[in-house]
């Protein structure tokens, strides 16, 4: 069996003999050790597996697997037959920290469900979880995951519960955090809720009470359903106070009597001033007023006074209008976000240093807005404060700015701050928000204040409402300006990373001639490299040409290839000359074609550009169809060359195809006789004289008049006839050319596409809209090959002079696994990105899941798709103008 065709029989899911399983798992191993065969996750490997599987796989690894995607293979295959066979071998390669941490959590999984105790021993002692072994906490994940709790104990595990090294990557570690407390059995749940109740001890550290405050509550909420248990009730109790200020509106699951019970043993732990803590947490409501009357005439009643201020607070009538504001001002005076407000407030009046605290914390422990955010009336616990109280921050904020120097030492050239570089910084927020809210004040500032804060503003981080520091530099006096230009430059020249700001944007003229040295240094990681370029382009695109010809060199590196592409552009003519003449490698030529503007070139280049491409392709061997044969090198070179034909065609150059085709081997002659009948559309169009005003007057009676002057107009024109081909399928019955007579099948995307072409050109004319398909020599699957673009519209423009309006259009069935990635990653970054073109058209031909006989039900409902749809062209915009359309292809219902 040929090894690349073993994972595609496998997601078949056809039933095997054992004999032929085992020549399936041969094949697999085999392709991942020769050929590096990635992970394939979804695949189903319980289709493989057979009686002689225990040995087919402890042979292999009697060799020492050290090969990451066979380890990760054989790991799986153990996994699905239940080999424990495998578990020793598991555990060396679980333990090999040369091997990536996605391959090892296999075999640590193995081990854990299959391994006997001491393999599970040694496992849990020999595994390395320290940051260089473990940066992603991927290894930890699999290790808790997989013994907890059955072969491990609670005391055990909370060693290992900390705070994830990366808190915005969304991997293993941080999904065990979510489902852990579910997991917990009832007697471990009294240690848990010690363990949770401590993390909220003050030694704890912002940046940990903000990861830990969502588990705070997972543990809680499943603490609540064993909340009968005292030695439960008594730690969810104590832990549920702690709690109060860091969550709100939290609904619990549990019945009534659970919750009254919950809420006297938590008003036990209260004093009188902290009774809205029970109508916080939702743990005392309306429906409890009864409830409550009996338990306070109860004088033996626990929690007696707490009880009855909320019975006070719960039959209270409603206030009249005029008594709102005092109600507003005490029910904000019982919040715990308040309490710790005024504390900072109060500090601050003491000792003026102590004003930092106060932004810190106007952001809630446990609400997602940053630290770093720059306007400080935007923070969520603003609301929170009395006018007055908001006068007062902003006052004595000022009398802070205006007195104190920020530490550069803290943060210039480091790559990750803390809470006291943030603290530094509050200053530069205050001043972000009065450039906003009360720019005036800021003109009272002296040039020596400007001069001191000149590096914090230039180096603070900036979250939410970032254009502010630009605006800030804007009210800035002309010599405070000055010198935070020279602090901008000092921190570019101090940073050993490459990452945007919205200060080096505002200074991005000044930054310049800095940045194309740094270039030509090659300074940052690759990629920052790349956006350096990127950046020069944007704001300076003469500089950027002469930088990306110091850069652009034959490495394949991310900056060459983008320099490469850069001088393609901005030099068409000396591009193709060099393409025409120069010996060049294959990677830099392919980065240069791509990059040419084929609109611009002149004709002649054209065509001698279009034979340099044809000759190269009658001597290159066609790559084999396989996942990513589409990205080929060949493949991508065989794309632009079909669309410089394709180019040649729609400005009418006849003669030159001609003369192209002559002595060209069968597919090219081919493919240039293809778009000889567009070519000749094209020119007539071209010959035809102008129109008379007679001529005009019945052109302008025409129904289905369209003046194309960009490529923007042909998808509006393609969109108003999709409309009138939406009715016809449901209207006049022309769904029935779709489907076979008896209704039961419908043609495949293909045939869809090519009914629609056909029909699109008979309502558009044939000498106004060109619609294309890429030649195909034959169908390589029902549901359409994926690798050829579908439509190509093109029109000449209605203006002086003439130009060629062109869109793409990407199809996809309803029922095509690829739906939600096409838009970007086909028509966008095959079609569009790679032709130079930005206009395209997604569409998607919907049907009912009872019509579909693959049985998805995905996107059942038009609305919810084309809400999607719409998302996805969004996220690609404004670079590329993608419109989206449902197109419903059903058969109507009886």
């Amino acid at each position: 069996m040929a090894p690349a065709n073993a994972a595609t029989l496998v997601e078949s899911e056809v039933d095997l003999p054992p004999a032929a399983r085992a020549a399936v798992v041969d094949a697999l191993l085999a392709d991942s050790r020769e050929h590096d065969a990635p992970p394939r996750w979804s695949l189903d490997l319980s289709v493989v597996v057979h009686p002689e599987l225990a040995r087919q796989l402890t042979d292999r690894l009697a060799a020492a697997v050290d090969q990451s995607f066979e380890a990760w293979w054989i790991c799986r295959l153990a996994l699905a037959g239940r080999i424990s066979a495998a578990a020793p071998a598991a555990l060396t390669i679980a333990l090999d920290d040369r091997l990536p941490s996605w391959a090892r959590r296999q075999a640590i999984a193995v081990v854990t469900e299959l391994g006997s105790a001491p393999e599970r021993s040694a496992l849990l002692d020999g595994l390395k979880l320290d940051p260089d072994a473990d940066p992603d906490d991927e290894l930890r994940a699999g290790l808790l995951d997989g013994l907890y709790p059955q072969h491990m104990t609670i005391t055990r595990l909370l060693p290992f519960v900390t705070r994830p090294r990366r808190l915005h990557f969304i991997g293993a570690y941080q999904k065990f955090l979510r489902d852990f407390p579910a997991r917990v059995p009832n007697a471990d749940l009294p240690e848990l809720l010690t363990w949770a109740r401590a993390t909220l001890q003050p030694q704890f550290s912002v940046e940990s009470r903000r990861w830990l405050s969502d588990l705070w509550v997972r543990i809680a909420a499943h603490a609540v359903g064993a909340s009968d248990d005292p030695a439960v009730r008594g730690s969810l109790a104590e832990l549920l106070v702690y709690l109060a200020g860091h969550i709100r509106r939290v609904r619990w699951a549990l019945d009534t009597a659970q919750r009254r019970h919950l809420a006297v043993a938590v008003a036990a732990r209260l004093d009188e001033h902290r009774w809205p803590v029970l109508l916080q947490l939702e743990l005392v409501t309306a429906d409890d007023i009864d409830w409550l009357t009996e338990a306070i005439d109860d004088e033996r009643a626990t929690g007696h006074d707490v009880l009855a201020r909320c019975l006070q607070r719960l039959i209270a009538p409603p206030a009249p209008p005029d008594d709102e504001q005092d109600i507003d001002e005490q029910e904000t005076d019982d919040r715990p976000d308040r309490t710790a407000l005024q504390a900072a407030i109060s500090a601050a009046r003491q000792n003026l240093a102590a004003w930092t605290d106060i932004p810190i914390a106007l952001v809630p422990p446990n609400q997602p807005e940053p630290l770093l955010s720059c306007d400080l009336t935007a923070r969520r616990n603003w609301s929170l404060l009395t006018a007055e109280e908001q006068r007062e921050v902003l006052d004595r904020g000022l009398e802070y700015v205006t007195g104190h120097s920020p530490d550069p030492s803290l943060w210039l050239g480091k790559t990750s701050v803390g809470l006291d570089v943030v603290r530094d910084w509050s200053g530069v927020y205050l001043l972000t928000t009065l450039a906003r809210h009360a720019p005036e004040r800021l003109g009272d500032l002296p040039l020596t204040t400007w001069a001191r804060w000149a590096p914090a503003i230039a180096n603070a981080w900036a979250y939410g409402n970032t254009d502010l520091l630009g605006d800030l530099v804007e009210l800035a006096p002309t010599e405070a300006k000055a010198e935070i230009r020279t602090a901008v430059q000092t921190a570019l020249d101090s940073r050993a990373e490459w990452r945007r700001t919205p200060l080096y944007e505002y200074f991005a003229r000044n930054l310049v001639p800095e940045l194309a040295a740094i270039l030509t240094q090659r300074r940052y990681p690759d990629d920052q490299n790349a956006d350096v370029l990127a950046f020069l382009i944007e704001h300076d695109p003469d500089v950027a040409v002469v930088a990306a010809r110091s850069v652009a060199n034959d490495d394949n590196s991310q900056l060459s290839r983008a320099a490469n592409r850069h001088l393609a552009h901005a030099d068409t003519s000396g591009t193709i000359n060099r393409l025409l003449n120069e010996p060049t490698p294959p990677w830099v030529f392919l980065e240069l074609l791509e990059g040419l503007p084929l609109d611009t070139v002149d004709d002649g280049s054209l065509a001698d550009l279009t034979r340099l491409l044809l000759g190269r392709l009658a001597h290159a061997d066609p790559p084999p169809e396989t996942e990513g044969s589409f990205d080929s090198p060949t493949q991508r070179e065989a794309r632009m060359c079909n669309h410089a034909v394709e180019r040649m065609a729609m400005r009418g150059l006849v003669t030159e195809l001609k003369v192209l085709a002559d002595g060209q081997p069968f597919h090219a002659q081919t493919l240039i006789r293809h778009h000889l009948r567009q070519a000749r559309q094209a020119a007539a169009g071209k010959a035809q004289a102008r129109v008379d005003p007679t001529g005009l007057l019945d052109l302008l009676g025409r129904s289905d008049l369209r003046l194309i002057r960009n490529s923007a107009d042909l998808i509006s024109a393609l969109l108003d006839h999709l409309d009138d081909l939406q009715h016809e399928l449901s209207r006049n019955n022309g769904f029935r050319d779709l489907w076979s007579p008896n209704g039961k099948n419908l043609g495949s995307e293909d045939d869809i596409t090519d009914w629609l072409r056909r029909r699109l050109t008979d309502q558009l004319g044939r000498d106004r809209v060109i619609l294309a398909r890429e030649p195909q020599v034959e169908r390589i699957a029902v549901k359409g090959s994926g690798t050829r673009i579908d439509l190509t519209a093109g029109a000449p423009t209605n203006t002086v002079p003439a130009g060629v309006a062109e869109a793409i259009v990407e199809a996809k069935l309803v029922t095509n696994d690829e739906v939600p990635t096409a838009l970007r990653d086909q028509l966008v970054q095959r079609y569009l990105a790679a032709t130079s073109q930005r206009h395209g058209i997604y569409l998607v031909y919907w049907i009912p899941p009872e019509q579909r006989t693959s049985g998805s039900r995905k996107y059942a409902d038009k609305q919810e798709l084309l809400d999607d749809m719409r998302r996805w062209a969004t996220e690609v915009a404004p670079q590329f103008d993608v419109r989206v359309y449902v197109l419903d292809v059903s058969w109507p219902k009886r």
